[in-house]
């Protein structure tokens, strides 16, 4: 009995030296802004406009469209969509998160451990940190499709209306 309990021992001893550690969750604590903003390819400032699953559906797997406010790197556009694959920590429009962003084929991905947040304490103390750059100058907004029809539609029923005026004077 005393050999089985030994042998027991030193088995769990052993084990014990040849094991790894695990390190899940390690991203559960706040990272450095001045770490996270050298070790990610985008980080902007910006609102939520909306939040919707993926086509196909898989499972946490969301688009969100955001409106850029400042951008700090890389990213120029207004408005851009990212990719998010986890439950969604984002998970309504309306709300304005600083985000830390990974180059994801063509467009960027919210990796579950960024230190992405919406808390406005750690953003101002990510916009008071002196040696991130300014804000890069964001594309001038464009007129969409729609605007540019109205106003064609307008000019052209003004033109109209002058016309016709013209006409009755006449």
């Amino acid at each position: 009995m005393k050999k089985i309990l030994l042998s027991i021992l030193l088995l769990l001893i052993i084990s014990h030296l040849f094991t790894q550690t695990s390190s899940a969750l390690t991203c559960a604590s706040p990272e450095d802004f001045l770490q996270a903003y050298e070790q990610y390819d985008a980080v902007i400032l910006g609102e939520v406009i909306k939040v919707e699953a993926r086509e196909p559906y898989q499972y946490n797997d969301y688009t969100l469209t955001i409106k850029v406010e400042q951008s700090f790197k890389t990213i120029t556009q207004r408005t851009v969509e990212i990719h998010e694959q986890s439950s969604p920590r984002i998970d309504q429009s309306g709300e304005t998160y600083l985000f830390f962003l990974k180059k994801d084929g063509e467009g960027f991905i919210n990796r579950v451990c960024s230190p992405t947040t919406n808390d406005q304490e750690r953003i101002n103390e990510f916009l008071a940190e002196p040696s991130i750059s300014t804000p890069l100058e964001l594309e001038p907004q464009r007129l969409s499709l729609s605007t540019i029809i109205l106003i064609f539609t307008g000019a052209i029923a003004i033109i109209f209306v002058s016309f016709v005026r013209y006409r009755r004077r006449q």
